[in-house]
Order: structure tokens, then sequence, then C-alpha cells
């Protein structure tokens, strides 16, 4: 339900920009920066990316990566859950109002998962694991001056299934953030 919700959303959002006024497609610009990402297990990350801009939409990529969590399997043993990702971006920014505009983005990548533990004397128990993820996100923007925009977005993080042995692990999250760019927003 959430996953079409924020699909459609997006959709909104996209097709009620038609009817106001188009930025001009011949306009080319960037950006680069970073954000914070805190899911909805209470865990936070830091990210990389940047996009061209042609016009209103952008296409570029991110990555990110960190120590996921720790959990138990299912039999009581304890886990540090480590992951990496990066991957492709593709969004719209409808025309601004003042300071504000809104942001859709999808983004899709690809990444790992690794489960491991520590059993004494340099010994592990290591489980691995490849995924893909996308995440629609939406977010509001603010752009004080055409070099900087910052953004507040929410978005769900959709992964492929993932095995990691005895863990019952389900990567599969709601994310909010901010993010700061600095780059040419016109």
């Amino acid at each position: 339900m959430k996953q079409l919700l924020l699909i459609a959303a997006v959709c909104v959002l996209c097709a009620g920009s038609s009817a106001q006024e188009q930025k001009n497609l011949e306009y080319l610009g960037g950006y680069g920066g970073s954000s914070v990402i805190f899911t909805g297990e209470g865990h936070t990350y830091f990210t990389g990316e940047g996009a061209v801009r042609i016009g209103a939409f952008q296409l570029g990529g991110f990555g990110y990566g960190g120590e996921a969590t720790s959990e138990r399997d299912l039999i009581g043993n304890q886990f540090d859950i480590e992951f990496g990702l990066g991957g492709f971006l593709l969004g719209y920014e409808s025309p601004r109002m003042g300071m504000l505009s809104l942001n859709a983005e999808l983004r899709f990548g690809f990444g790992s998962f690794e489960a491991n533990r520590d059993l004494g004397e340099n010994i592990y128990e290591i489980y691995r694991d490849r995924f893909t993820q996308y995440t629609p996100r939406l977010a509001l923007a603010f752009t004080p001056i055409n070099m900087v925009q910052v953004r507040l977005y929410g978005g769900y993080a959709f992964h492929s299934d993932v095995d990691l042995g005895t863990l019952d692990f389900d990567p599969n999250r709601p994310e909010f953030g901010l993010s700061l760019y600095w780059g040419w927003f016109e």
C-alpha cells in the first residue's frame, strides 16, 4: 500500500507540473552534495550524490554504505549487518514558487549485505547476499540562491529478497532526511 501511495504521489507531481510554467529544456546545469538519511529503524547514513540537470529533469548517481544494524538470528546469535549501495537517480523538480519547489526522484541501485559474527580466535561466521533497491522519494526543496539547495525528503526503500542465513532480516524501510547541494539551480 505504501508503495502505491508513493508512486501515485510521484505521478501526480509529474503530471500536474505540465499544466504549470515549464522550465526551458535548453537549460543545462548540475549539482553535487550529500544527504543524511534516517531510517524507520533509527539508523543514520551519509550519502554522496550528484546529477546533471536538463531543464527540470535530473539524471545522476548516488552511493552510501555502512553498518546497517545488529540483529539476532532465529536461535539467538548476534550478527552485525553491513551494506554498500550505489546506483542511478532520475528526478524532476517542479517550477519554483518563490524559493520553494517540489522534487520527485526515483533511485535504482545495486549493493550487497554482509552479516558477520565473531566466533573468537579470528574466526567469523559470514553470510553475504547481493540485492537491488529502488526508492521513490518526494522532497520539499528550498533554494535561497541559485547555487545552493536544501531538500527535506521522505521515501521508502524497496529491496529484492535478501538471504542472510538464519537471520530473519527485512531490509525494506521508510526513510527520510535532509540534503545539501551545491551547483546551479535555475
